[in-house]
């Protein structure tokens, strides 16, 4: 299949994003409390919150044909998908068992205990059953309002099940397996993503609606009612932020996209995206390493140190997930990632 160089690089940006992000988290699980390490991750984060990971699916629905049989796309996605979270989740388990003294088998989140679910790789998961709920609806009709339709009134059935255990210590994790609400809630992104491919007309349109990010930003920022809906492994989206949610997602994505096109030389970060699975895979893991290892050189005091960490930081996990993504190109790591 051709490759859209533009959008390897719009994949690589949201991978990177992605890893920017997970700053605060990776330290807080590694016991460091460094809030000025954190700043430049939480005080940016509107910035793309509204859109990055929705992103993924949208680009993927791009990329994607959606009308191969059952069998074929069956083998694709297991290969792809559920090859590399299986054996990525088996390692990060293993890593966690051994490093912090986690069950292997069982993890407890909001008072309930879940067989091998695996937080970091929700992403995965919820991908997989995404692909394979827009894959039937696009085999039940030809009709992409229908279609539209079937995957708004899902999207709507995915955020009335996060919400219907409220007695819950954590109702948007209660009983979500193999975060399969998660991909209720963004299998829309792929039909969106698909009709972009095949409309001409929305691709004439694609710029004009990217730019409308900017403003909605903006004014987000003086009317908090109208803002970008972050969606992550535990969402609390509600029916009242759908639309606001869709019109962020998609015209942030968007506009990625035609930031994309003018950085369609940036080699590396086009590797990244290529490779974005295996980053996506491995980045937690050795953020948590990364941390220990600068931490033990280095405590960042005042707000000069803390930045020079913070960029250390970034640049040697984007450079170890990087150099991941080259090992597991070769044979036999290939087939771990369904390279074959």
């Amino acid at each position: 299949m051709k490759r859209f160089q533009e959008i390897d690089v719009a994949k690589g940006l949201l991978i990177m994003l992605v890893i920017v992000v997970h700053v605060p988290m990776a330290l807080h699980k590694m016991g460091y409390d460094y809030p000025f390490v954190c700043y430049p991750s939480n005080e940016t984060s509107f910035l793309y919150d509204g859109f990055f990971m929705q992103a993924f699916f949208m680009l993927s629905g791009y990329t994607s044909h959606f009308d191969k049989p059952f069998r074929a796309f069956s083998v694709g996605n297991l290969k792809g998908l559920l090859v590399p979270f299986l054996f990525f989740g088996i390692l990060t388990k293993a890593a966690e068992s051994a490093l912090f003294g986690d069950d292997f088998w069982t993890l407890t989140v909001g008072g309930e205990r879940y067989f091998f679910l695996v937080e970091t790789l929700w992403f995965l998961s919820a991908m997989f059953i995404a692909r394979f709920i827009y894959w039937a609806v696009h085999r039940t009709t030809t009709n992409d309002l229908l279609r539209g339709g079937a995957l708004l009134a899902i999207l709507v059935m995915g955020v009335v099940l996060n919400h219907i255990h409220q007695e819950a210590e954590d109702p948007a994790h209660f009983h979500n397996y193999f975060h399969y609400r998660n991909a209720m809630c963004l299998a829309i992104f792929l039909w969106i993503g698909d009709c972009m491919k095949r409309h001409t007309w929305m691709k004439g349109h694609a710029r004009g609606i990217g730019f409308c990010y900017i403003p909605l930003i903006l004014v987000s920022k003086f009317f908090p009612k109208i803002h970008p809906v972050a969606y992550t492994d535990s969402s609390a989206l509600t029916i009242a932020e759908i639309p606001a949610y869709i019109l962020f997602s998609v015209s942030g994505t968007l506009l990625l996209v035609e930031l994309a096109v003018y950085l369609k030389r940036a080699g590396i970060v086009a590797y990244m995206g290529r490779n974005s699975l295996v980053v996506y895979c491995v980045h937690f893991l050795i953020m948590q390493c990364v941390a220990v290892l600068l931490s033990g050189l280095v405590t960042p005091e005042g707000k000069t140190l803390s930045m020079l960490y913070f960029g250390i930081f970034l640049l040697l996990c984007w450079s170890c997930t990087a150099g991941c993504a080259f090992v597991f190109k070769k044979y036999p790591l290939n087939y771990c990632v369904g390279k074959w």
